[in-house]
């Protein structure tokens, strides 16, 4: 096992046997595909509209995504 999987094994995160989320007895967790859906706007535009920010983002950064002269 590699990466991020390799890292919750190690941890002994992962279920022994099968998932069960609901079960007392549950040794682990069993990782699956998640989304994520990030709705931003600009500061100035929630100032109008009178809104309270709730974080800043400072930065980035991306994982996975072809970089280079061939990407």
């Amino acid at each position: 096992m590699t990466g991020a999987g390799a890292g919750f094994a190690h941890h002994g995160l992962l279920a022994k046997e099968a998932g069960r989320p609901y079960d007392v007895d549950a040794d682990g967790g069993v990782p699956t595909p998640a989304a994520v859906a990030l709705v931003l706007e600009s500061a100035k535009h929630a100032d109008r509209r009178g809104a309270r920010a709730l974080g800043r983002i400072i930065g980035h950064t991306g994982a996975g995504a072809p970089v280079g002269p061939r990407a």
